[in-house]
């Protein structure tokens, strides 16, 4: 009895074995997602030098664009030291953590994203960081408050609870508001 068990069990794993390897590799992406190969090229040109700000940030905004923000992070965890520091990236970073539903790590990376750009705008344009208008630092603002109001409501999970996107909405038209009395 036990041979005969053990000979079935023998006969399903080969089957589902020979399942597994008989198919084609599934892409990460769906080709729909990643129009004109631009993801591969931004990928190829990440791993051929990780201290490339500007496409460390391009492929952490493609990854968050198509819906894989864990590989946001990824990517930031694999960029060289000196990345760190710019804020562009570092805002990238608060929003995967936003999107996976870590809210307190969200709203930590939001702030120093948001200090990075506000020392860069004051400084001069050599490092990294030029990037960093004023509208860039309205919109670094913006994600902080909204990710305040989210914590402050215990929304667990941004992407299924309608606070988020209320907080969101909300965080813009404070800035739109304030914005409009500053311009009087």
């Amino acid at each position: 009895m036990e041979i005969k068990l053990g000979l079935l069990m023998l006969v399903v794993l080969a089957v589902i074995g020979s399942s597994l390897v008989a198919g084609a590799p599934e892409p990460l992406l769906p080709q729909a997602q990643a129009p004109g190969g631009q993801l591969e090229r931004l990928e190829d040109a990440y791993a051929a030098d990780h201290a490339d700000a500007a496409v460390a940030t391009a492929l952490a905004s493609e990854y968050l664009r198509v819906g894989r923000p864990v590989l946001t992070i990824g990517v930031v965890a694999q960029a060289s030291p000196g990345l760190l520091r710019d804020p562009m990236l570092t805002r990238r970073l608060a929003q995967a953590y936003e999107a996976v539903g870590r809210l307190d790590d969200a709203l930590l990376t939001a702030r120093v994203a948001r200090a990075r750009c506000a020392s860069a705008a004051l400084a001069p344009s050599d490092g990294p960081s030029g990037a960093c208008s004023p509208a860039t630092l309205v919109a670094l603002e913006q994600h902080e408050a909204a990710l305040i109001s989210m914590l402050r409501w215990g929304v667990e999970d941004p992407r299924f609870d309608p606070r988020s996107r209320l907080a969101h909405r909300l965080a813009a038209r404070n800035a739109s508001i304030l914005s409009a009395q500053l311009d009087l």
